[in-house]
């Protein structure tokens, strides 16, 4: 097993919004079939002051199409996302792309393998989430790998977990116009061929 899939858990939510008679339920019921979605959040500078150590200052989650197979079918069971994320020391956000799924649990837990875009390792280095449903709207979301690793187009020296400062996310579920997605990655209709070319 790679350095980075030693860490890696993905994500999970539990929402359960109202599903249209007759609809085919989603695989995971916050996002639905063929849903454009977008959980977000972005810290302040009174949270930045207050945590010196965190380095996170942003954090998009988002997707189009949802839960369609972009390599064969339409009854796919993969989610396909990307993730941009921002540091109090970087201008430049980071961007993730990926593939989630459903496990097969009691409390469904989506779980996604993500990696940066773009990048010369895209075997070697990833990123994983955790995320659980927290009520009212709130998602807890965990980074499994050391973001200052995840950062850099360079092949890893070592692969630790994320820092305490930068491992819990409380994310929101907001409008998709909140996100910012890129033209590079995903159409009108879902994801393009460049993000497809993106999944190992």
């Amino acid at each position: 097993m790679k350095a980075w899939a030693k860490h890696l858990i993905g994500f999970g939510l539990t929402f359960l919004p109202s599903i249209a008679q007759g609809a085919e339920p989603s695989p995971f019921p916050l996002i639905q079939r063929g849903a454009e979605f977008c959980l977000s959040r972005h810290y302040d500078e009174e949270h930045l002051r207050r945590n010196p150590k965190q380095l996170v200052t942003s954090i998009q989650f988002m997707g189009r199409d949802a839960w369609r197979d972009h390599f064969s079918s339409e009854d796919g069971v993969n989610l396909d996302v990307s993730v941009q994320v921002g540091f109090r020391d970087m201008s430049k956000q980071l961007v993730l792309t990926g593939s989630c799924w459903v496990s097969d649990e009691a409390i469904p837990i989506l779980r996604c393998k993500l990696h940066p875009y773009p990048t010369d390792f895209p075997d070697i280095i990833g990123q994983g989430l955790y995320l659980k449903d927290l009520g009212r709207g709130r998602i807890e979301a965990r980074a499994t790998s050391d973001w200052k690793v995840i950062r850099v187009n360079k092949e890893p020296e070592g692969y630790g977990e994320a820092a305490a400062e930068d491992r819990y996310f409380i994310l929101s579920a907001s409008d998709p116009s909140a996100c910012r997605f890129s033209r590079k990655l995903w159409s009108k209709k879902g994801p393009t061929k460049t993000f497809i070319g993106t999944l190992p």
